[in-house]
């Protein structure tokens, strides 16, 4: 489960076509959800689907809220920066109040960046043409290790 804004659809889409990869789809339920209600219903930025695309990663997503259930459901919530990683502790905050336990791990995606780089970047606002790509190679990079991560019981 990945959390945020437009970042998040490129890192399910990532993170569905790595487990696909390895064989590992039938032991991950994988969802994206942004933290706010602007995009509901929309598909992902035509821009990360462009570069999604470019690296034949499948990308079949409609943007919905986070929902307090999400925290009894996932085992991991990953965010992308400070201000999302707030906004879900909130949500978190909501679940315990409405009786749900929660299991979820609320991490930092770019926390298992293999480059160190903690914070993904928004590319919407970016005025760099690349953007998106960056975006693209941060997710693919910070998934990846995750699930070696996993692999290994180091998470």
């Amino acid at each position: 489960m990945a959390c945020g804004d437009r970042r998040l659809a490129c890192s399910a889409c990532v993170f569905k076509y790595l487990i696909n990869a390895r064989n590992q789809a039938d032991r991950w339920t994988v969802d994206s959800a942004g933290t706010g209600d602007w995009h509901v219903g929309h598909p992902a930025d035509s821009r990360a689907r462009d570069v999604l695309a470019k690296h034949n990663v499948p990308c079949q997503h409609q943007a919905r809220q986070v929902i307090e259930e999400d925290f009894g459901k996932f085992d991991y919530l990953f965010v992308m920066d400070e201000s999302n990683f707030a906004n879900v502790k909130a949500f978190e905050k909501r679940a315990v109040k409405q009786g749900i336990k929660p299991n979820a791990k609320i991490l930092y995606l770019g926390d298992y960046d293999p480059k160190g780089v903690k914070i993904v970047e928004d590319p919407y606002y970016s005025r760099a043409k690349d953007a998106f790509d960056i975006c693209y190679e941060h997710c693919y990079r910070s998934c990846e290790q995750f699930l070696n991560k996993v692999e290994k019981n180091e998470v």
